[in-house]
């Protein structure tokens, strides 16, 4: 373990951890990446092999979709890291104040709009599972599809909230 003498000054052992917390949540956030690169080349391969049968080029193009979102949100989300722990390091409170205050950034905006979008995508995709699933009967789409609208819906105004300069993730919100 470093020495305290290097530890940076004027932070506080919880201010420090919550750093480290961020920090490994890029981490994890690049092996997922990976274990996601590694499906990608995978599932596209095999689609490429097959493309003339049935649906197989939709399908392509829908995981080189995804895949192009997730790298443009995986992109973003380290240049807001980068800016968190080098760009901005000695912002007042350190880097987890900058995370906090700043999360309006550009970066930071743009990765949670695409992560947003992706999800839609994701729970289409799963939507089409359980239509297929329950035999592509519409009585049982009923519910799942007001679900899915209402996600969209609700993610719709979670970007429009995100997006404001003047907001934070961690803002009290007031309708009144």
């Amino acid at each position: 373990m470093a020495s305290p003498l290097w530890s940076p000054a004027g932070e506080t052992a919880a201010q420090l951890w919550y750093e480290r917390s961020i920090l490994a949540g890029l981490f994890l956030g690049a092996i997922g990446f990976g274990v996601h690169a590694t499906l990608f080349f995978q599932a596209s391969r095999s689609l490429y092999i097959h493309r003339n049968k049935g649906h197989n080029r939709l399908f392509l193009a829908y995981v080189i979709v995804v895949f192009l979102l997730s790298n443009i949100g995986n992109a973003t989300n380290i240049r807001f890291g980068e800016m968190v722990f080098i760009d901005y390091r000695d912002y007042p409170g350190g880097p987890g104040a900058y995370f906090v205050e700043q999360s309006t950034a550009l970066a930071a905006v743009l990765c949670n709009n695409v992560y947003i979008c992706l999800s839609w995508f994701q729970d289409g995709l799963l939507l089409y599972r359980f239509w297929i699933i329950f035999g592509k009967r519409r009585i049982y789409l009923g519910l799942p599809v007001l679900m899915f609208t209402a996600s969209i819906t609700l993610s719709c105004l979670l970007i429009a909230m995100l997006s404001r300069p003047t907001l934070t993730l961690w803002s009290e919100i007031s309708f009144l």
